[in-house]
Order: C-alpha cells, then sequence, then structure tokens
C-alpha cells in the first residue's frame, strides 16, 4: 500500500464516521456480548453468518434515546464482513481488505469487534476496506493485534443498512 493510498482513507474525506466525544453509540435493547460474538434480541451474529455467509446484514430496532443536538448516532444495522487478507505497507500500516465496501452505510468504527474468536492481543490501528482497486479504506483502532484470514468483523451502523449497500458489485 502506497502513501497515497493511505492518505486516500474515507476518514479524511467523511469527517464524521463516529459519534462526537463524549456523546457514545446506543446499542440497540436485548443486545448482550461475550468473547467472541454479539448477542441481539436472541439472535447470534455468527450463526447468523454460518446461515447467510458473509458479508451479512441484521436490522434492529436502534436505542430507544432523546434527540441529540449533534444528530441521531443509534445503531439500527450490524453488518459482518470476513477477513479476506491482511498486509502490511512499506509504511508500517496494516491494511485489512473485508468482502464488503462501506461506503454505502454508515459504521461506527470505535465499536468495530472481532466475532469468532476470542483474541488476548492488544488492539491496534488498521485501515479497513473493501477488495476493489479503488475501494478507500477507514481507520480502525480497536481490532486485536493477531486479526487473521478468515476473522468474522462486526460493524455497528447508524440507521439502516440493507445487503445492497454493503455488496460488492457483481457478487452474488
Amino acid at each position: 500500500m502506497s502513501t497515497t493510498t493511505v492518505h486516500r482513507t474515507e476518514s479524511a474525506s467523511r469527517p464524521h464516521d463516529d459519534p462526537p466525544d463524549g456523546l457514545g453509540a446506543p446499542w440497540p435493547p436485548h443486545v448482550s456480548t461475550n468473547d467472541s460474538d454479539v448477542v441481539v434480541a436472541g439472535i447470534s451474529m455468527r450463526c447468523l453468518v454460518d446461515w447467510a455467509g458473509t458479508p451479512c446484514v441484521h436490522n434492529c430496532d436502534p436505542a430507544p434515546v432523546p434527540p441529540q443536538p449533534l444528530g441521531d448516532w443509534r445503531v439500527g444495522s450490524l453488518i459482518v464482513t470476513r477477513v479476506l487478507a491482511v498486509t502490511l505497507s512499506t509504511e508500517g500500516a496494516v491494511h485489512v481488505t473485508i468482502d464488503a465496501e462501506l461506503g454505502g452505510c454508515r459504521p461506527i468504527f470505535t465499536e468495530a469487534r472481532l466475532i469468532g474468536r476470542a483474541s488476548e492481543c492488544s488492539r491496534f490501528e488498521m485501515l479497513v476496506g473493501g477488495p476493489l482497486p479503488d475501494a478507500l479504506s477507514y481507520v480502525v483502532r480497536n481490532l486485536p493485534a493477531d486479526i487473521a484470514v478468515g476473522d468474522l468483523i462486526l460493524f455497528p451502523c447508524v440507521g439502516i443498512t440493507v445487503l445492497h449497500d454493503i455488496r460488492i458489485s457483481g457478487a452474488s
């Protein structure tokens, strides 16, 4: 990956990827987490992947919160993607290629997490993006340093996302 690619990160062109400091990202009701899964109203995101494959989307009722002066940052969708490649650039940046394009939704990158296995590794800043040559990369700061091909990454999203929003063009 070149320095040009690193500077083409989506966070540079879309400044509001994450909720403003202190606002937080209200998760939907009935969410529970453990070391390797997120469960929403009894639906395991790992089981959803087993059934539907990746990328996949689960829509849910957003958390009931009063209107916020800085916009509505409630989670309404969860998307799960699979890691296709992990590479290290000559500049030392870790680039994670996933099987989805995130430009069609509003992921909350501060809440992204590994599911499918537990990791004791420290969290690391990585650039995450789709497999297309012109795909934008997004800075994600809380994925484990041992991220590997085949791992699952869950991204909570603001509002409602449909599969068409994240599916790579031409994929079935």
